[in-house]
């Protein structure tokens, strides 16, 4: 069994090593001096032999390795991958990121307004702008300018 010390303590070799924990569960230890947590387990279908990469020591803790191992078992009990479940966690993760970027980066009514308006005022004469500036700031701004489309 792996205590936190002896994680501390592993060193890096002149190749790949590990340490293995219970149930599966092994620190792989890189000639960089590197530390993965992994979980070798079976296909639920296949039945060939996975490896699973939980996380790094040390920002991945014993007990949370133990833990995510427990939780692959849970999933492999029930037919599930849980390299797949790693996969389709990631790409939900990454969607979310992505919509939470994009829902940042929208621009409200007036600030759209402000670039519409110094791209078009190059081609527009005084008054065009002037009497355009007047209509969208004095009706439109006020009501629409927090808006977000």
């Amino acid at each position: 069994m792996l205590t936190d010390t002896k994680l501390r303590k592993l060193k890096a070799a002149d190749k790949v090593y590990k340490e293995t924990d219970s149930n599966g569960l092994y620190v792989e230890v890189r000639q960089t001096g590197k530390k993965f947590f992994r979980f070798r387990y079976r296909h639920p279908q296949t039945r060939k032999e996975q490896v699973l990469t939980l996380g790094e020591y040390p920002a991945l803790g014993l007990a949370q390795a133990r833990t995510l191992r427990d939780q692959a078992k849970e999933a492999l009990a029930i037919g599930q991958d849980p390299s797949e479940q790693k996969q389709q966690t990631k790409a939900e993760q990454k969607n979310i990121e992505q919509e939470s970027t994009r829902l940042a980066n929208r621009m409200t009514f007036a600030q759209l307004y402000d670039e519409w308006l110094n791209h078009m005022a190059e081609s527009w004469q005084y008054s065009t702008l002037k009497k355009n500036r007047g209509r969208i700031e004095g009706h439109l701004i006020p009501r629409l300018g927090d808006f977000t489309p």
